[in-house]
């Protein structure tokens, strides 16, 4: 909602032609879960640690869409303001060339213009040489910084309001942080976007107050995951013809970037999801409608501050349209449920129980880690050691965690599920039993300046 003719006019000067996806969504609500996606073509459920839910370092194995335009041929070159999208995280796989500040604070974070210098550095540099160049830019981004009156804003955090004077200068920096990197980076991008391929998107939104929250991470709402996408390039000639109004994902701009375009195009689940202060919360858009669901957790973590406040305002289930108009959240489509459960298979060991239940007892034993229920869950308490009970009510999304999923037994109305590949039926309703194998939590190694650096910013509560 920022970037736009008014308050980005020398970008959008500098880039007649582009084309720009008015609904995409970036697949996280903050930094490094959404740039793994972006970087992978992996949705972040498929990268993060089954252990907890993180996601701060890619994976070794993971392969990077820099190291796929280095194996074509490209020097590939990073200039990245965000400390944390940094070398030790895996975030530098693929790159010949990986700059990255270790700056932090209100004014230690290069601006654009400091940015816009280090790459033009690259490109005098490797003049002749084909270049993927990928620049991070941290404005906008809290703390806010009015560059009209010097003032420096730090957003306090979900669960905070500040006074109204001071969320209206807060807005004004931010739209301040908007057009300096507008003034500084347009020159740049109208000499590339004489290249193969441009592309201009966020890794996240903000939240100002209008799901009660501000910043960005403890929530999915489009304020936080709907981020501008402009394209530009001789790409744009393979794309005309397409509708820019389409709901689209940044995960596959991997695709579009990397000389296989259907990618970007083919029609993907459009969800995005975060782990941050609470138990997770996942999203998808159909059309113009958003479903946002909360999982309930048992048994419930120790919740930081943030994480309190949600478990006391965010509903479990809700619909809205783009426009935060509400709709029936009551109406989730039964593809929204097949992408809920496909999404996070194959995250951690344990058992799935999908179906649909009217009013019924969803007894759950044997379960060693935490049970989350996703959906058609009224309550989630636990009976005894290693056992919960749930009331099932509509369609249900249930995962009981065990390194040992064979070992897992659920009952509806005290009749006990077979494993199968096929729905069993229980009072006339149909469920699904099924097991999942997880997979191995990756090893992070020599991280800890990051985590310090995340809990600074205030992402993780250590």
């Amino acid at each position: 909602d920022f970037l736009d003719e008014e308050h980005a006019p020398e970008v959008f000067a500098a880039l007649p032609d582009a084309l720009r996806f008015e609904r995409a969504f970036a697949p996280a609500s903050w930094t490094l879960p959404s740039m793994a996606s972006l970087f992978t073509g992996e949705l972040p459920t498929t990268l993060r640690d089954p252990g907890d839910g993180s996601l701060i370092a890619l994976p070794d194995e993971a392969e990077t869409l820099a190291e796929r335009l280095a194996e074509q041929g490209f020097v590939t070159v990073g200039v990245v303001a965000n400390y944390t999208v940094n070398q030790e995280n895996g975030y530098a796989q693929g790159f010949d060339l990986y700059w990255v500040s270790g700056a932090t604070g209100e004014e230690g974070v290069p601006d654009a213009e400091r940015i816009v210098r280090r790459a033009r550095a690259a490109l005098d540099w490797l003049a002749d040489e084909p270049l993927f160049l990928y620049l991070h830019f941290m404005d906008p981004h809290d703390p806010y910084r009015n560059h009209e009156t010097g003032e420096v804003w730090v957003a306090p955090p979900t669960g905070q309001e500040p006074g109204e004077s001071e969320l209206r200068a807060m807005r004004t920096a931010y739209d301040s942080e908007v057009r300096h990197w507008s003034r500084h980076a347009a020159p740049l991008l109208e000499e590339l976007g004489e290249g193969e391929a441009l592309v201009v998107t966020s890794d996240h939104g903000e939240e100002f107050l209008e799901h009660g929250g501000m910043r960005h991470g403890p929530t999915v709402w489009p304020e936080v995951t709907r981020v501008p996408l402009l394209v530009a390039g001789e790409v744009v000639e393979e794309l005309r013809g397409v509708d820019e109004l389409e709901v689209r994902s940044l995960v596959g701009l991997t695709g579009l970037l990397d000389g296989r375009p259907e990618v970007f195009l083919a029609d993907r689940p459009v969800t995005m999801e975060t782990f941050a202060h609470a138990p997770a919360r996942w999203g998808w858009v159909d059309g113009d409608r958003q479903w946002v669901l909360f999982a309930r957790q048992a048994p419930l973590p120790d919740l930081d501050a943030i994480g309190r406040w949600l478990e006391s305002n965010h509903p479990r289930e809700v619909c809205e349209t783009l426009d935060a108009r509400r709709c029936d959240s009551q109406d989730l489509p039964e593809a929204g449920v097949d992408r809920l459960s496909e999404q996070y298979r194959g995250f951690r060991r344990g058992a799935w129980l999908t179906g649909t239940g009217e009013e019924e007892t969803v007894t759950v034993e044997g379960a060693d880690g935490p049970v989350l229920c996703w959906l058609g869950c009224s309550d989630l308490v636990s009976t005894e050691a290693g056992s919960w009970r749930a009331i099932a009510n509509g369609p249900t999304v249930l995962f009981a965690g065990a390194p040992e999923p064979e070992r897992v037994r659920v009952l509806v109305d005290g009749q006990a599920l077979p494993w199968s590949e096929t729905a069993s039926v229980v009072d006339d309703a149909r469920w699904r039993l099924e097991p999942d194998m997880g997979r191995p939590a990756p090893r992070l190694e020599g991280i800890e300046e990051t985590l310090d650096r995340l809990e600074a910013l205030g992402y993780i509560e250590r």
